[in-house]
C-alpha cells in the first residue's frame, strides 16, 4: 500500500512541471480554494481566455438634442436667447466629444399651455464650432418667437450628424472645427465649466 502511493504521487511529480500543469490536473474548484480569485484569473489569462469585462464602445448619436425649461414663463425675448445659447454650447460640447459635425440646427420652443413650436435650418457646411451653432439657433429664434405668447422652455438639435474626415473629397462635404472650442473644453475638464465667462453672441 504505502509502495503504491509512492508511485502515484512520482507520477504525478512528474507530470508537474509548470502551474499550468498543476491547474489543468486539479481543476478550478481546487484552484479557486488555494489561491483565490486572482489565482484562477490569472490561469484563464494564461490559457489564452481574457476575463476583463468587454467595454462597450460608446455609440456616436444620430442627433443632439439640449433643453430645459426656463426658471419662469416668459415672454422676453433676451431670456430665451440667453438660454438658446446655453443649450447651444452644451450640444456643441457633446458634439466635440464624439468628434462629430452637425450640417442642420433647430430650435424648439414649448408654450405655456404645452403647444410646441420647432424649425430647422441647414448649413452651408457641417460644424461643431459654437459661434455657427448659435448664430444660426438665434436666427431661427428671431423667425419663431411670437410677444404675445409665453414660453416655459426652448432647445436645440443638432442634426444630419457626420463623424467624417474634416475633408471629405468623395461627398464634397465642408467640415468646420474649432480649435478655439476644444482648448475651452479641455479647460473646463479639467477646471470646471465655469471657469470661462464666454459672452453671448
Amino acid at each position: 500500500m504505502p509502495t503504491s502511493h509512492r508511485i502515484r504521487s512520482n507520477n504525478l511529480s512528474q507530470n508537474i512541471h509548470l502551474p499550468f500543469h498543476f491547474w489543468k490536473i486539479f481543476g478550478d474548484g481546487l484552484l479557486k480554494k488555494a489561491a483565490g480569485k486572482n489565482g484562477l484569473s490569472i490561469k484563464y489569462e494564461l490559457s489564452g481566455i481574457s476575463v476583463r469585462p468587454v467595454e462597450a464602445a460608446e455609440r456616436q448619436p444620430k442627433s443632439i438634442q439640449d433643453t430645459a425649461a426656463l426658471p419662469d414663463f416668459s415672454r422676453d425675448k433676451a431670456t430665451l436667447k440667453e438660454a438658446l445659447n446655453g443649450h447651444a454650447r452644451e450640444a456643441c460640447r457633446r458634439l466635440r466629444r464624439h468628434n462629430g459635425y452637425c450640417a442642420v440646427v433647430g430650435i424648439m420652443l414649448r408654450t405655456k399651455d404645452f403647444r410646441i413650436f420647432e424649425t430647422r435650418t441647414r448649413l452651408p457646411f457641417a460644424t461643431n464650432a459654437e459661434e455657427d451653432v448659435i448664430k444660426a439657433a438665434l436666427s431661427l429664434l428671431n423667425e419663431l418667437f411670437d410677444p404675445r405668447t409665453t414660453y416655459r422652455s426652448v432647445g436645440i438639435m443638432l442634426e444630419n450628424l457626420d463623424y467624417g474626415n474634416q475633408s471629405d473629397l468623395f461627398q464634397k462635404t465642408l467640415h468646420r472645427d474649432s480649435p478655439l472650442d476644444r482648448a475651452i473644453d479641455e479647460l473646463e475638464v479639467k477646471f470646471g465649466t465655469r471657469i470661462i465667462k464666454r459672452n453671448n453672441l
